[in-house]
């Protein structure tokens, strides 16, 4: 199985947050996993409430821009 084919979302049940769960999903899927997490992404996107699609478009993308420069900085800082 390649993961980079996968994307697994739930679907709106309880999120599966056992440690057990959660290390068996980053272990599937390279430690992809997004769990209670997510609720993060949700409210930056709606910070601002977008009235528009293109508005909220452009919140995704700012806010998952801003996410993988935390995860860049954070990577670059921890290798050193």
């Amino acid at each position: 199985m390649n993961v980079d084919d996968i994307w697994f979302q739930q679907d709106g049940a309880t999120c599966h947050t056992s440690k057990e769960t959660v290390a068996l999903l980053k272990e599937m899927f390279n430690g992809r996993v997004i769990s209670r997490g997510g609720g993060f992404l949700k409210s930056k996107v709606y910070a601002n409430n977008p009235k528009t699609i293109d508005e909220l478009k452009s919140n995704i993308t700012a806010a998952i821009n801003e996410i993988e420069f935390q995860f860049r900085t954070f990577s670059l800082i921890s290798a050193h």
